[in-house]
């Protein structure tokens, strides 16, 4: 809590506040102020983010720099607590992926090295463990007629494990980093334009805009998806919930 008391301090230096001096044509008008996550469309909750700028919370008039800290401080930790669901589920299937893909991996390595023991006897026992394979969704057709071309599917399924050991690294690298952001209430400055990109695929439609729709929205829709990968046992295209 401290830590991003001080973080939210940190945002309110003199030049940021140059962006939002009173001008000529706004002085007259009362002053309105976006206050919570459910008004405050998502590009202005980025600006106040990645650039520090608390002008983008006026809707009308000149709010002052008090008013505005204390709507981004409360704006803030309503984010915090209405994504604090989404942040838990995706740590949850993060950690899920992660077991599934070393066993995938461990179960199709054993059994491509017991396959390459028997070649030289041709031995039966092979037709029972590349039933292990197929399921890792690797094609491994058997023919004791051809040993050479079993010893090719074993290279062959080896480079497709490689690909799988990657995504393994990255899944288990991107944890440590969601985890290392969780401690000080940080956010990646892609964090939003890329799982908008995900996110307007789930919806099948057109890219979702930051501008047009709130941050409420986006939390929302980010926990649609994720619970339809939770429910229906899919990877996810893209991690991270900050």
């Amino acid at each position: 809590m401290k830590k991003l008391f001080t973080y939210i301090k940190q945002k309110m230096g003199g030049v940021l506040w140059k962006k939002s001096r009173p001008s000529r044509t706004t002085s007259n008008q009362p002053a309105e102020w976006y206050r919570t996550t459910s008004q405050l469309p998502l590009d202005r909750f980025e600006k106040c983010i990645f650039k520090s700028d608390l002008s983008v919370l006026t809707i009308s008039g000149s709010p002052s720099l008090t008013d505005l800290s204390q709507a981004w401080a409360n704006i803030f930790f309503e984010y915090l607590d209405k994504n604090n669901a989404n942040q838990v589920s995706y740590v949850l299937q993060l950690e899920r992926e992660i077991v599934l893909l070393k066993d995938d991996i461990d179960q199709c390595e054993s059994a491509l090295v017991l396959i390459g023991q028997m070649i030289e006897f041709l031995s039966p026992d092979m037709y029972v463990i590349a039933p292990v394979l197929r399921k890792g969704g690797y094609d491994f057709p058997i023919n004791t007629d051809k040993p050479e071309e079993i010893t090719s599917n074993i290279d062959r399924i080896r480079n497709m494990l490689a690909g799988k050991k990657f995504k393994l690294q990255g899944k288990e690298r991107e944890l440590l980093e969601h985890k290392a952001t969780q401690l000080d209430n940080t956010i990646k400055e892609d964090y939003f334009k890329k799982w908008l990109a995900v996110l307007s695929r789930f919806r099948n439609m057109m890219i979702i805009r930051s501008n047009e729709v709130t941050v409420d929205d986006f939390i929302y829709i980010l926990n649609d998806y994720l619970e339809y990968t939770r429910v229906n046992n899919k990877e996810m295209e893209y991690g991270e919930t900050r």
